[in-house]
């Protein structure tokens, strides 16, 4: 089938823009349910906090080392045949992962996947304008779609993956794992979307394409201001993720279930800020959104911090994860609609090296203090947040929209 005969004479047909959507969400919830099965079955298997740490590392540190190479990958290639053959090599790796219970092996497999992860992330953000071009969507709508289906994964998935454990066992919630990695790539095969590699320089270096990700973050006056932001703020969020379980337990003396509940209502607001940003017209001052929202992110942790009230927690977590989810689609749209197409696989992979570094380091931190100073920390989390929202609006609130720039 041509890629003539996937469209309309409009563009792509809106069955097959939501049979890709369709594919999207069932990679999104495996990939959920691949975290919530590894982590159950490695706690089980060795009993270990090292193991399990191990684990988390490999969602993060190969992002961070592979992200010049990923990034090089996207731009360099073209991109759903990329994308499709990362998936098709994870659905065949998490088969095989499906088949050993050796602790080591499932722990290599574990940083293959986070490595295949690191070119399939920058890959899907590269198509996403190819998308909503061919869609005839703004391309903020469909990160607004795009987001709220991932949240909402977030939310299902571990749920699914403990069942699925617990009724099927570690190897068959594996396999359906990898199945969906599969219907995944399928869809993307099926729809046949496009994203050719645009020029390169005559002559240029690979470190120095690898490092235009980088130098576009770098340029544009808005993304250099912003990106520091936004990674302060996953800093201080990661710091929150650690911290929550203590300060529920501890602190609001809650139970388990206060605990899962009060985690769901972020989840909660995280679907509703996507929902109302994906609703809402671009911005003429873009940089807006990105700060109030994180202001507004620092508000809600503030105010849990100091009152340290189970009634007060509740409409916050909501608060907060709502500013959230808006700052999410907010910063993804800013990237698509201010960078050049032939580079947004190298600067996506520059952008999330940078915020999963901030998340390792937020790891870190709160490790040594989260059990004893969580209140602190929600209150610090905050005020930082606060202050960095506070500085983006003042210094870019009349920084107006602008064409994405040339990489030349």
């Amino acid at each position: 089938m041509s890629d003539g005969d996937r469209s309309t004479s409009k563009g792509l047909h809106p069955f097959l823009t939501l049979v890709l959507i369709i594919g999207l969400v069932v990679s999104s919830i495996g990939d959920e349910i691949y975290i919530a099965v590894m982590m159950l079955q490695l706690e089980d298997l060795s009993s270990s906090g090292l193991v399990v740490a191990l684990f988390l590392a490999s969602q993060l540190i190969p992002a961070i080392l592979l992200a010049p190479l990923a990034g090089q990958i996207v731009d360099r290639f073209e991109t759903s045949r990329v994308l499709i053959l990362t998936q098709m090599l994870q659905t065949v790796l998490l088969f095989v992962m499906s088949l050993t219970q050796n602790i080591s092996l499932l722990l290599a497999g574990a940083f293959v996947l986070g490595a295949l992860f690191s070119i399939s992330q920058p890959a899907l953000f590269a198509l996403i304008p190819e998308l909503a071009e061919k869609s005839q969507v703004s391309t903020k709508r469909i990160n607004a779609v795009v987001e709220f289906f991932s949240r909402s994964a977030m939310l299902i998935g571990p749920i699914v993956g403990s069942f699925l454990l617990g009724t099927l066992g570690a190897s068959a919630a594996l396999l359906i794992d990898a199945a969906t990695f599969g219907v995944s790539a399928l869809s993307i095969l099926v729809v046949g979307i496009r994203r050719h590699p645009g020029p390169h320089e005559a002559g240029g270096s690979f470190i120095k394409e690898s490092m235009e990700g980088v130098n576009v973050l770098n340029r544009d006056p808005l993304l250099r201001e912003l990106t520091p932001i936004y990674t302060l703020m996953t800093f201080a969020l990661s710091l929150i993720a650690v911290s929550e379980i203590f300060f529920v337990r501890s602190v609001l003396n809650g139970s388990p279930i206060i605990y899962g509940v009060v985690s769901a209502l972020w989840g909660v607001g995280l679907l509703l800020g996507s929902f109302l940003a994906g609703r809402s017209e671009e911005d003429k001052y873009p940089a807006n959104p990105v700060s109030l929202s994180t202001l507004n992110m620092g508000i809600s942790l503030l105010i849990t911090g100091f009152f340290s009230k189970l009634l007060v927690m509740i409409p916050s977590q909501i608060y907060g994860g709502t500013a959230n989810g808006v700052l999410n689609v907010s910063m993804v749209n800013l990237l698509h609609t201010r960078v050049s197409k032939e580079v947004h696989g190298r600067v996506f992979s520059a952008f999330g090296a940078l915020s999963r570094v901030a998340v390792i380091f937020g790891y870190g931190l709160a490790s040594v203090f989260a059990s004893g100073q969580s209140a602190v920390i929600y209150q610090l989390s905050g005020a930082v947040m606060i202050l960095a929202g506070a500085y983006g609006f003042l210094r870019l609130r009349n920084v107006r929209l602008e064409p994405a720039e040339s990489s030349n």
